[in-house]
């Protein structure tokens, strides 16, 4: 269980071992952010949440140098990487297409540390075949995230289509540290979706999306290239489906896509039907 690599001493009793990371995720991306926002720095209140997501993924995996066969234990250093590059963009003030640009290195970047950071020609073909729904992982993510993070908007998209990813791979039998890696992002999103709403103005920045989306994209692509069975792959393209059609779903049921509840009302329509396609495929095994 991933619970059991986090070194905290609090008694079973009081909170069951298997919800403390997201608990303590769910705290950090609260307290920090808000810190931010007293601070007055609003507008990038997401690098707390990019610091509470960095700070519990190396409490559950520790500091350590990552091997090409060690998937989970590559993602604090995923997302500590793609925090300190969005940082630097929210600290030049990158808007518009030159945000994308940086978001769509980030993304190239994240597949190739999570393919194994091949260096040499061999390397590269061997992992040329799963370097596209890898990338695509990475990419959809911040496509979807970059432009709505001023707002609320963003945290909210990502909480909601991290439950998706959650609640594909604990239907499709995933092992147990996906499913809580999942429940960390989601953790981390609803903290920043909370200050969000209750402070005009407050925002994920780059930062905070950049993290939050290579937090997504990791455990998927993790928790697909680990498992390997065709309901792992449907629970890892289900979050990725949830954000590429949010909006049209959210738009179908008459709803705001633009808006938080819209937002992720339609994310959860759009992923729920692979996830649940997970459930059907594990069955079938």
């Amino acid at each position: 269980m991933m619970s059991a690599m986090l070194p905290l001493s609090w008694a079973e009793t009081w909170i069951a071992a298997a919800y403390q990371p997201p608990l303590v995720a769910f705290v950090l991306s609260l307290a920090l952010p808000l810190l931010l926002v007293l601070a007055g720095r609003p507008r990038v209140a997401g690098l707390g949440a990019a610091a509470a997501l960095v700070v519990t993924l190396f409490l559950v995996f520790g500091a350590r140098m990552v091997t090409p066969r060690m998937l989970p234990e590559r993602l604090p250093w995923l997302v500590l990487g793609a925090a300190a590059l969005g940082l630097a963009g929210d600290l030049v003030g990158l808007r518009g297409r030159l945000a994308g640009a940086v978001a769509a290195i980030g993304a190239v970047a994240a597949g190739w540390f999570m393919l194994g950071a091949p260096r040499v020609v061999p390397d590269l073909a061997r992992v040329l075949a799963e370097s596209l729904p890898v990338l695509a992982a990475f990419a959809i993510p911040a496509w979807r995230l970059v432009p709505v993070r001023a707002g609320p908007v963003a945290p909210a998209l990502t909480t909601a289509a991290a439950l998706v990813l959650a609640a594909g791979l604990w239907f499709a039998g995933s092992a147990a540290v996906f499913v809580g890696l999942a429940m960390l992002v989601v953790a981390a999103g609803a903290g920043l979706l909370i200050v969000t709403w209750m402070r005009v103005g407050a925002g994920a920045g780059l930062a905070g999306t950049l993290a939050l989306a290579a937090g997504l994209g990791g455990v998927a692509v993790a928790a697909g290239l680990a498992m390997r069975a065709p309901a792992s792959w449907a629970a890892a393209a289900a979050p990725l489906m949830a954000l590429a059609a949010g909006f049209r779903a959210a738009a179908a049921m008459g709803l705001a896509p633009g808006g938080i509840a819209g937002g992720m009302l339609g994310t959860l329509a759009a992923g729920l039907p692979l996830a649940g396609l997970a459930f059907l495929l594990a069955g079938a095994r």
